[in-house]
């Protein structure tokens, strides 16, 4: 028993599909955000994401 509890390594690399999903739909969304309603809740010629939001966000 301590033999394969010992062989099991906690920390190795698993890629977890729902996670790559989620990842994926908050950039999406986020990026459906900046282009398409962003635009129509600011006031003509403002910024909708500045640079330092961008960078924060990558």
């Amino acid at each position: 028993m301590t033999a394969a509890l010992l062989a099991v390594d906690a920390w190795e690399f698993e890629a977890h599909p729902e996670v790559w999903v989620l990842i994926a739909g908050v950039v999406g969304l986020g990026w459906y955000a900046v282009r398409s309603i962003g635009p129509l809740a600011v006031a003509q010629g403002e910024v909708v994401v500045t640079g330092a939001q961008k960078r924060w966000f990558a």
